[in-house]
């Protein structure tokens, strides 16, 4: 019980920044896309360029953040075995 209630503790102290990380990038586009479309046709275009170049760079370091979560997680699992 006590092994099982760690194991929660620590999945629910990995998971909860990979969540807000994961939810950030959206979250940022649509605040992004209703302030700027407050402005005019032309800035909601000019975004749509500027967001996609954006996301490929978010990505990037989303993907390099999965990875090192991955890696970080098997090593903490295989030094405590």
């Amino acid at each position: 019980s006590y092994h099982r209630s760690m194991f929660l503790k620590t999945t629910i102290a990995i998971s909860v920044p990979a969540l807000f990380a994961s939810i950030s990038d959206p979250l940022l586009s649509i605040v992004d896309t209703y302030w700027t479309g407050r402005l005019s046709v032309h800035s909601l275009a000019a975004l749509g360029c500027c967001t996609s170049i954006f996301h490929l760079a978010f990505n990037c370091f989303r993907a390099t953040t999965s990875a090192t979560t991955t890696l970080v997680a098997s090593e903490l699992s295989s030094s405590s075995a």
